[in-house]
């Protein structure tokens, strides 16, 4: 196609010359192409990322790595997507605690091995917890005389899980026209929750992302919008703190198909040296219920009480989860990586924003107050423009 135009936007708040971004720091992008269209799911965030520890480039002799199943998603904590028509903003979605869905999409819908693509080693994504520290290493040149130098930052290019990014097959696309500008703001991950390992115990491990650039292709406007569906999420975060858990909340979403959960435990989340992004089991999990209205209004209640039966609802229940292809198995539990709960709502598309949504966790670890839980719970939500 001729037409194609691939565009590639600097961060409209880059005023570093180079210093780059690290933890804590929100990246900017303002997106906006005139007579054109953004074609779907073309969005790509590209850069290349600096990994220090005690001010200094890492060595090999230094364990410090990044989560090897999310790769360099792993450094963005949430993102915003808004679009303005003239003076009128519109919020797409807040996607919070990224990283973390990130690796359930990525749990439920790939083996192990499945890892190994081109795509997602560009990512910065690998096969095995090696990869978490070797992609993130500085890449050797040769010198003038011949001698290997370890001095170039390795480069990345993640597809971000941006409603933009995931829109529904058969919709249009994007009319820059008809709809306006785009925003997309990122907001970068705490270096203690993007690194980990037992060299990050002094807590001087950084890291900086250089060059960030976002890019998209267009093709000409052709003065029509057709419809336009995208697939986001709600996020709620709460916690287990004894042997019952009941969380009670309000979900700002209005067409809800499902609710994934994982957890971490609450002294790992803030943990130097753990992975802060793992799955990690629930201990003695004895009872899972869901409770809320359908679209009839008629209350609903899910009860269950066998954990394999609750582990295959987590796979169903997320958007692309793959019942016969996926690392939800016994090993990868063991090693805390693959452990998800949830349910879809059979079928049914549900407004959550007017009522209060339901979960109840019983669990026979009579330990929980002493070893508390964070729990995660994840709204699939469809969007239309």
């Amino acid at each position: 196609m001729t037409d194609l135009i691939y565009h590639s936007v600097k961060a409209s708040n880059d005023l570093s010359s180079g210093i780059g971004f690290t933890e804590f720091n929100t990246i900017d992008f303002n997106l906006v192409a005139n007579g054109r269209k953004m074609m779907t799911n073309s969005i790509r965030i590209c850069g290349q990322v600096e990994v220090q520890s005690q001010g200094a480039a890492l060595t090999a002799a230094e364990d410090v790595k990044i989560d090897h199943k999310i790769g360099a998603h792993g450094f963005f904590e949430s993102f915003q997507c808004e679009i303005s028509n003239g003076p009128k903003a519109q919020v797409l979605e807040n996607l919070a605690s990224y990283p973390r869905f990130v690796s359930m999409a990525d749990a439920v819908s790939r083996a192990e091995i499945d890892v190994c693509e081109a795509s997602l080693l560009g990512e910065l994504r690998g096969a095995t917890d090696a990869n978490g520290f070797t992609n993130i290493q500085k890449i050797g040149t040769l010198s003038a005389n011949a001698t290997v130098v370890h001095d170039q930052n390795p480069s990345f290019a993640i597809k971000p899980m941006l409603c933009f990014n995931r829109m529904v097959s058969g919709s249009d696309n994007y009319s820059f026209n008809a709809n306006g500008s785009i925003r997309i703001s990122c907001n970068l991950a705490r270096a203690a929750h993007a690194l980990f390992g037992q060299s990050c115990q002094d807590g001087t491990a950084t890291y900086t992302l250089k060059n960030i650039r976002l890019t998209y292709v267009s093709i000409p406007d052709d003065g029509k919008q057709g419809k336009i569906m995208m697939d986001s999420y709600a996020f709620i975060k709460s916690n287990m703190i004894s042997t019952q858990a009941n969380v009670q909340a309000r979900v700002p979403a209005r067409a809800v198909s499902a609710c994934s959960i994982t957890a971490v435990s609450q002294a790992n989340e803030n943990s130097l040296t753990n992975n802060s992004y793992a799955l990690e089991s629930l201990p003695q999990l004895d009872e899972l219920n869901f409770s809320f209205q359908d679209t009839l209004t008629n209350y609903i209640t899910y009860t269950i009480d066998d954990l394999q039966d609750a582990l295959t609802r987590g796979v169903k229940s997320f958007p692309g989860g793959n019942a016969h292809n996926n690392s939800c198995n016994p090993n990868q539990q063991a090693a805390q990586r693959g452990y998800i709960l949830g349910t879809d709502f059979d079928g049914q598309v549900i407004d959550l924003s007017g009522q209060k949504f339901g979960v109840s966790i019983k669990s026979l670890f009579n330990n929980m107050n002493n070893d508390p839980r964070l729990l995660f719970l994840y709204f699939h939500n469809q969007m239309m423009l």
